[in-house]
């Protein structure tokens, strides 16, 4: 799934604005205090290069014998035929029981969510969406809320696969 290009230019000036930091800490600052800052500033991006550059870029939807969505670091789940108890495509600008209401464990900027989310009817979803037009796949527990590039070819290999998407 493609990130928005605002989010993309934000990651690229944070870590922009790391290097900067860590070139002012070499070339300005002298002694212990040099040394914790470089420590500190290469965690931090190090981890900022993993969440903004790695981690999206393995976010997928696999249609095999089961149906897997990763969205790393934040969610991974795998569901069989049988556990989907139905599917259907809502826009959640219409129907905003399936908007997100609250962010459990995830990242969401703009129309880009990817992760855990709590949704405006109360129930929990997985979602990888980056827009408001989603394929809901309906588990007992939880939603999938999906809306990768190929949107209609996932419609179409469920459809083939799994269940009628209404």
């Amino acid at each position: 799934m493609s990130q928005p290009s605002g989010m993309v230019l934000l990651n690229w000036g944070v870590l922009g604005l790391l290097v900067v930091t860590m070139l002012v800490l070499v070339f300005v600052r002298k002694g212990v205090q040099t040394l914790l800052g470089l420590i500190t500033t290469g965690a931090v991006m190090v981890l900022w290069v993993y969440l903004s550059f790695i981690a999206p870029a393995q976010t997928r939807v696999v249609v095999g014998d089961a149906l897997e969505v990763h969205t790393p670091p934040y969610a991974r789940e795998t569901v069989e035929q049988a556990e989907i108890l139905g599917a259907f495509v809502v826009d959640w600008q219409d129907d905003q029981s399936f908007q997100p209401k609250r962010k459990i464990n995830g990242a969401a900027f703009g129309g880009y969510r990817a992760g855990r989310f709590k949704l405006k009817n109360g129930s929990h979803a997985v979602i990888m969406a980056a827009g408001t037009k989603v394929l809901v796949i309906e588990l007992e527990d939880k939603y999938l809320l999906l809306a990768p590039d190929d949107f209609d070819g996932l419609v179409a290999e469920l459809n083939r696969r799994f269940i009628p998407v209404n």
